[in-house]
């Protein structure tokens, strides 16, 4: 299984799956701005993201103006992210055995 420390692409287009996992979906002009380059480069990366099936895109229309790409991670680049379910409820419930006793995990 891929993941995202040994899925092989550019550093940018591994910022920019980091940036969608961690703030949702996002505009081209947002991802630019967080990576400080233009936001033809952006749509650049982009485009070849979508081309792996890591990335699509919804049109939003904006009140006003042309109509905007939200960027978003499709299951497959989500899956690129560790998942640590079972770490989390283990520690959880570890705490909640520090604090309340055993008794508070029953009663949990």
């Amino acid at each position: 299984m891929k993941t995202i420390a040994t899925y092989h692409v550019p550093e940018t287009r591994r910022k920019i799956l980091e940036l969608l996992k961690l703030h949702g979906p996002m505009t081209a002009h947002q991802l630019a701005k967080e990576l400080r380059m233009t936001v033809m480069g952006a749509r650049g990366h982009l485009t070849f993201l979508e081309r792996d099936g890591l990335v699509h895109h919804e049109t939003v229309q904006k009140k006003l103006g042309r109509p905007s790409y939200l960027y978003m991670l499709t299951d497959a680049g989500d899956e690129l992210f560790p998942r640590t379910y079972a770490q989390l409820a283990e520690s959880l419930l570890e705490t909640i055995r520090s604090l309340y006793g055993t008794t508070g995990v029953e009663q949990l």
